[in-house]
């Protein structure tokens, strides 16, 4: 359930099972949280990609923590469970005040939902801001190594960025 940080324990406990009432409210609350109450009797191996995400950011979520850590809790999901999962991610931190930080590649995903970036090259900060501060041609270029569109999103009005047809490959004729 996700509840072993909160663990009473002896020093013989090993942590099988007997999660008291506590630990049952608060994975109950997780799961309806995250809509996922109805795949409480499933094997982890029955679930979809989009459950399964949602069920380990509600098994995060159980531990009552003030920060989540997720690292890409979009990969590999198709464009519906993608919004699904930034939309939860964004209602954790307006509604319950909760710190996400997530580490993405997705750097559309990351300027609709996140409010501050920060930009690694090399395993060091390259760039930190509001999205509309951190994608820039320049940045994008200094820390991917090759040339990105950015717009301005219609609806949002925050960064948009496209790879340039042949990015990256030289063209031929």
């Amino acid at each position: 359930m996700g509840r072993f940080p909160h663990r009473r324990r002896s020093r013989w406990d090993l942590g099988f099972g007997w999660e008291n009432q506590e630990d049952r409210a608060a994975a109950t609350h997780a799961m309806a949280t995250l809509d996922i109450a109805h795949l409480a009797s499933r094997l982890i191996t029955e679930l979809s990609g989009g459950e399964r995400q949602r069920t380990m950011i509600a098994r995060a979520l159980a531990q009552t923590t003030e920060v989540l850590l997720l690292d890409e809790p979009t990969a590999f999901l198709d464009l519906q469970h993608q919004l699904d999962i930034c939309t939860v991610l964004r209602r954790l931190c307006d509604r319950l005040g909760l710190t996400v930080v997530i580490v993405s590649h997705d750097l559309n995903l990351a300027s609709q939902y996140c409010d501050r970036i920060v930009m690694l090259r090399d395993g060091r900060v390259w760039a930190q801001g509001l999205p509309q501060e951190v994608f820039t041609v320049e940045t994008l270029r200094g820390v991917y190594g090759c040339e990105v569109l950015i717009d301005v999103h219609p609806d949002s009005g925050l960064p948009r960025m496209t790879l340039p047809r042949y990015a990256g490959l030289p063209r031929q004729g």
